[in-house]
Formats: C-alpha cells, sequence, structure tokens
C-alpha cells in the first residue's frame, strides 16, 4: 500500500459494523436491546456476534442458503406446478442451524434418516431433502420417464449441495478437465433407481404425524400393553403402530 501511496479505508462507525453484522449473520437488523448493549453499554464485538448467533433468525437466514440448493418449493413444478406442503422440512432445517447439529449428521439425516436405528419422526422429515423432486401430474405422461427424471435429479441436487460441482453435466457427456466420466454418472445414479415417482396428484410417501395430545396417550397405552398383556401381544401391537408411522 505504502509503494502505491494507497491508505486503508477509515474505521467505520459502529452503527454501520453493527448493520454489516445484523445482516451478514441473521439477515435482517438487529433488534433495539442489542443496539443499546453495543452503542450504549460498549459491548464488545464477539458478545454482539454470540448474540446474533443465538437468535432464531439466525437458523432463518442460513436455511435459506441451504433450502435453495435442496430445491425447495411450495409447488411441484412442470405443467400445473400445483401446490406441495413440505413446510415441515423447511423447519427442521431451521432448527438444525439453530441447535448447530455437526454437519455430519446434518446430512445422514437428510440422506437416510429413515434408515438410522429406530428414526425419529425428525429423522424422517429431514428425509424431505430427496423426496422434494418435481412432479408431473399431468393427464398422459409417462410413469417412467418422469421416475428416471426424478432421479437424476436426487443425483444431481446431492453433488451440487454436497460437493459443489455441476455434476450434471456429466450426465450427457465427461468431462474433460474434472475426473468426473460418463460411467460414472450411470453408477452413482444407480443409489437411487429404486424409487416410485409417478404422476399422481397426492405427493408420497406422507407421515402419519401425531398431535401433541397423541404424543401423550400412546406410551401411556404401551406401558398399560406390557403390563396387562402378553409381552407378544404388546409387541405386535407396537410394530403395527410403528408401521403406521412411516
Amino acid at each position: 500500500m505504502n509503494e502505491h501511496d494507497l491508505s486503508p479505508s477509515p474505521r467505520s462507525s459502529k452503527e454501520v459494523l453493527l448493520r454489516r453484522l445484523s445482516l451478514d449473520v441473521i439477515g435482517i437488523p438487529s433488534d433495539t436491546p442489542l443496539k443499546e448493549q453495543f452503542l450504549k453499554e460498549n459491548a464488545s464485538v464477539e458478545a454482539v456476534v454470540d448474540s446474533l448467533l443465538n437468535s432464531p433468525h439466525y437458523g432463518e437466514r442460513w436455511a435459506s442458503v441451504w433450502l435453495d440448493l435442496a430445491r425447495y418449493a411450495d409447488t411441484k413444478g412442470y405443467e400445473r406446478d400445483d401446490s406441495r406442503s413440505i413446510w415441515h422440512y423447511r423447519d427442521w432445517v431451521i432448527k438444525a442451524f439453530n441447535r448447530d447439529i455437526p454437519y455430519d449428521s446434518f446430512l445422514i439425516e437428510q440422506l437416510a434418516g429413515d434408515l438410522l436405528p429406530s428414526p425419529t419422526e425428525d429423522q424422517y422429515i429431514a428425509t424431505a431433502f430427496h423426496r422434494n423432486t418435481m412432479t408431473n401430474d399431468e393427464g398422459g405422461t409417462e410413469n417412467e420417464e418422469f421416475r428416471t427424471a426424478a432421479t437424476l435429479d436426487r443425483v444431481n441436487t446431492t453433488w451440487e449441495a454436497l460437493m459443489g460441482t455441476t455434476f450434471a453435466c456429466v450426465q450427457c457427456h465427461s468431462h474433460p478437465y474434472d475426473p468426473f466420466r460418463h460411467e460414472d454418472y450411470y453408477k452413482f445414479l444407480a443409489f437411487f433407481n429404486n424409487t416410485r415417482d409417478e404422476d399422481t396428484y397426492a405427493d408420497y410417501p406422507l407421515y402419519k404425524h401425531f398431535e401433541k395430545e397423541e404424543r401423550i396417550v400412546f406410551p401411556m397405552a404401551e406401558r398399560i400393553l406390557k403390563a396387562k398383556t402378553l409381552t407378544e401381544l404388546g409387541t405386535e401391537w407396537m410394530n403395527r403402530r410403528n408401521m403406521a408411522l412411516k
């Protein structure tokens, strides 16, 4: 800088610094108490950043980045572009950021949460990452064509979101400048080529959700069955109940 007769920009005011921090971390201006804490009570920058990271808006701000990669939408795409109710997945992503879950868990639950031992409701919901492909329910479409299109979408989304690469190009041709080959794409496709994706009006699979009162009743019923009935009968009843959740 001295060689070119340059000098640093002047130090930003605390008001400007707070605005930059707020917009970057939570996506909106900070609330009044935080402003007063930083501007009047002379809190440190580190304390302000910690407060912003603890805000529920932090998850909303950064979930929006991931949801773009996960092609989140409230419609199905294609010709009719009808509605899709998948906001539980949006909320799961927001909560995941706010809970600061490890990145490996964040990915595992979205890729295969339903295959974990005794998966929770949240882990089932997380798998909407790969269930959120477009659905073509126009009359006269070919089921296998759009099942394949959905499978290709899962391959492309996985690589773009997790690896930061346009692997989708290799669907048609090898990359002359990347270590990706045409054959590699379809080997990876085989991992996802076992799903049901048809041009039906309803979205499948649906998760049978229990409301708050039912969450209390079912564990009580389970305890009563184990105490008052044969163990085998109680186990069979619980197995049927768990299958109903899937």
